[in-house]
């Protein structure tokens, strides 16, 4: 639950800086409007962890230890606050919630989504038909006027980027 910067982006929002090992910390954000939600797949490994470092930035962290009616008004507050919504899909995927919340933001909110499908991460992978769900997917999304990735690296410089 957590964003990077150090000054609130657009509307008032409060947050934090959050690193995993419990620190605080400022980070240089060019743009103070620019907020990427971090959704997408939550099982672990997660690539929040992975990606959070690399972020230039600020963004929403959904993630949180103890999920609470405080951390669901969170959210839910902060997928509507923030500039962009982020959704990285991976093979450790178990429910398909996720995907189904990415093409809905491309129908109500296209400029809005960054759909980011990896086909492996950690050791697994998406089969063949898996994969060609999630590009069929992707193109619904594209079409919608969303921007989709299939490579990690591409969709950091991408979100950088918007900084």
């Amino acid at each position: 639950m957590f964003l990077n910067g150090g000054d609130k982006p657009k509307k008032d929002i409060s947050f934090s800086v959050y690193d995993p090992f419990n620190s605080y910390k400022e980070s240089s954000v060019t743009n103070k409007n620019v907020c990427v939600f971090l959704g997408g797949t939550a099982n672990p490994p997660d690539y929040r962890d992975s990606i959070i470092p690399m972020l230039k930035i600020n963004f929403f962290n959904p993630i949180v230890d103890d999920w609470n009616e405080e951390a669901q008004r969170n959210e839910e507050k902060m997928k509507k606050e923030c500039s962009h919504s982020l959704f990285v899909i991976t093979p450790q995927m178990t429910a398909p919630f996720s995907i189904a919340e990415a093409v809905d933001l491309s129908n109500k909110n296209p400029k809005k989504v960054i759909f980011t499908v990896l086909e492996e991460w950690d050791d697994m992978s998406f089969d063949k038909g898996q994969m060609r769900s999630m590009r069929a997917v992707g193109n619904m999304i594209e079409g919608n006027g969303g921007v989709v990735f299939y490579n990690f690296d591409e969709a950091v410089v991408y979100l950088n980027s918007l900084g």
